[in-house]
């Protein structure tokens, strides 16, 4: 019998046990990564680096004795995971799941928790200001925890409420229960939930997370590559770039994050794609993921941030490299066709960043 991490309370599966500390740090006034969804005609702000995953959404499991924010538990690959009615305890109205739903998958000092969304639209460096609320406001159904909004940002002139991870996976008894529910979805939705429910259970041959290689998922040029969640530090916005005399030609440049200086790297020209457009003259903004590896710390210009994906190391297709510089390092074909895995090692090496 294993503890849910939510209460603490006893609950059938293998769900991880709780661990109050918290590994991402949670910094207001301080520029971070938020990954920017919508829900429930609101913008919510969700720290990148604590998540974990982000999947179409599945059919979800009531339990006995749940928590009354906890929808129900879904398996994802032997482990089942609970799913936590944000909408409800934000005081959103009631809503149908739609297939058009993605569940976002945190974790946060070794607890694992989802949460349903209605779109994710990007990741972008926020600011929070400080929010103040009252430990409780009313509403029409009676008293609404307030404390899952740590703080808010502006983005193009929308608030964007940032949600405490904290919050998230180590919640406080609430007085408002789950909304979220499937009763009454249609037959063919819930035939598309159930199978989705059906292919996250699956786990990998052997089942260790050394077989599974966790993926930023980028684009490029309209292509679609994935760098390795581990070397990833950062998502930031594109800033003043400082020009290098005689730099490489995939060097754009030097730029400044909050005092360190990082060489900027275009991946396009070293994967024979034209250059991204730094300038926004195509209406789009590019962003810059700032990467580590070797040692060496860099900025990667990118079109796009989209998501996290998890690639079974036994289904990615070994490239073969052009040279020893060519930064493709396996492909990898998934639910929404083929995907480059690049190799950051070749991308800021010092030879690339000289």
């Amino acid at each position: 019998m294993n503890t849910n991490p939510i209460n603490g309370s006893p609950i059938n599966g293998n769900i991880v046990p709780a661990d109050k500390n918290c590994a991402v740090a949670e910094r207001a006034g301080s520029p971070l990564s938020y990954l920017v969804c919508e829900l429930g005609g609101i913008c919510i702000g969700i720290e990148a680096l604590g998540v974990q995953e982000i999947t179409p959404l599945p059919a979800w499991t009531q339990v006995p004795g749940r928590p009354p924010l906890v929808a129900g538990v879904v398996d994802v690959r032997g482990q089942f995971v609970p799913v936590i009615d944000i909408a409800a305890a934000m005081g959103l109205p009631e809503r149908v799941p739609q297939r058009s739903d993605m569940l976002v998958l945190l974790r946060c000092g070794g607890v694992v928790a989802g949460i349903v969304v209605h779109e994710v639209q990007d990741v972008q460096p926020l600011t929070s200001r400080r929010f103040e609320a009252p430990r409780e406001v009313r509403t029409s159904d009676g008293t609404l925890p307030t404390a899952f909004t740590s703080g808010l940002a502006i983005l193009d002139n929308v608030v964007v409420q940032l949600v405490s991870l904290g919050a998230v996976l180590h919640p406080e008894p609430a007085h408002v229960t789950a909304t979220l529910s499937l009763a009454n979805v249609s037959s063919q939705d819930a035939t598309v939930f159930e199978s989705r429910a059906r292919a996250l259970s699956i786990a990998t041959d052997g089942g260790t997370t050394d077989e599974i290689l966790e993926l930023a998922v980028v684009t490029l040029q309209g292509e679609r590559f994935g760098l390795e969640l581990s070397v990833v530090r950062e998502f930031a916005s594109l800033r003043t770039i400082t020009p290098i005399p005689r730099a490489p030609s995939h060097i754009l440049g030097l730029i400044n994050l909050r005092g360190e200086t990082l060489p900027l790297v275009d991946a396009c020209l070293p994967l024979g794609l034209p250059p991204v457009d730094i300038a926004g003259e195509s209406g789009t903004r590019a962003h810059v993921v700032v990467i580590e590896c070797g040692g060496v710390r860099a900025g990667l210009v990118v079109n796009a941030v989209l998501d996290v994906r998890r690639a079974p190391m036994a289904e990615l297709r070994a490239h073969t490299a052009r040279d020893e510089r060519d930064p493709l390092r396996a492909t990898w074909m998934d639910t929404d066709g083929l995907l480059g895995v690049l190799d950051a090692a070749r991308l800021v090496s010092e030879e690339r960043t000289e």
